[in-house]
């Protein structure tokens, strides 16, 4: 998917982000950020990140959560069972898999296991990476569920 292109957005990012943050504006509005541009007010939200990154960043529908919450169980319930987990969890329970340690005693020459890998590492790209959530936050089960089904995920992301 998109994610793999990511990396030449990556190498300019630096620079402009240093630009935006000396000249970030403060306003109200907590779903977009603002900067002065020499005068000019300019708007950075989901929207305009969507359009650089060409990830979906849509929200699910109510329909489509309750789809992906239902249908697409068994990564949470083989790794997580019925507690939601937080970015720091996730973190562990990769290199739990990585490792044959704790609770992930399964072979890693298993394809299953290698898939639920990439699906646990995709998740972790996501929350951690793209989004930049916070560690001690609950990741989202939708994405949990969306990574089942990798076509579906690329679509997405």
């Amino acid at each position: 998917g998109h994610l793999l292109e990511l990396s030449d957005l990556v190498e300019t990012s630096e620079q402009l982000m240093n630009f935006l943050i000396t000249r970030h504006a403060k306003t109200k509005k907590t779903e977009e950020k603002w900067f002065d541009f020499y005068g000019q007010p300019t708007r950075f939200s989901m929207h305009e990140f969507a359009s650089i990154s060409g990830l979906n960043c849509r929200t699910f529908s109510s329909s489509h959560k309750v789809d992906l919450l239902k249908s697409n169980r068994k990564l949470k319930v083989d790794y997580f069972g019925d507690k939601r987990i937080t970015l720091d969890e996730l973190e562990t329970h990769f290199f739990e898999m990585k490792t044959e340690k704790g609770k992930f005693k399964k072979k890693m020459n298993d394809i299953k296991t290698n898939c639920d890998h990439l699906r646990v590492a995709l998740i972790y790209y996501v929350e951690g990476v793209i989004l930049s959530h916070e560690r001690k936050n609950n990741i989202l089960e939708e994405y949990i569920g969306l990574v089942e089904d990798l076509e579906v995920f690329n679509k997405y992301l």
